[in-house]
């Protein structure tokens, strides 16, 4: 997780907007995938920029969303 977070640092430079991902080359997400995205998306937000997940395979969806994770996915954030 350590090398994906590394690979992430670049985005939190970004300009005040939007920044997306598309995570439709990702086989599989598991929970430390999904804790490098939060960490990942709470930092861009502080900044004033967006994090948009492109790519999220709806088994992904009906793994997580129940567990409160609609901003993630593109639901709202709280």
């Amino acid at each position: 997780m350590h090398q994906q977070w590394e690979q992430a640092q670049p985005l939190l430079t970004a300009d005040p907007g939007t920044v997306e991902i598309d995570l439709s080359g990702i086989g599989d997400l598991d929970l430390s995938g999904l804790q490098l995205l939060f960490a990942l998306d709470r930092d861009l937000r502080a900044r004033g920029v967006e994090l948009e997940l492109t790519g999220i395979k709806d088994e992904w969806k009906s793994r997580f969303l129940p567990l409160g994770m609609a901003g993630l996915f593109g639901g709202e954030h709280p």
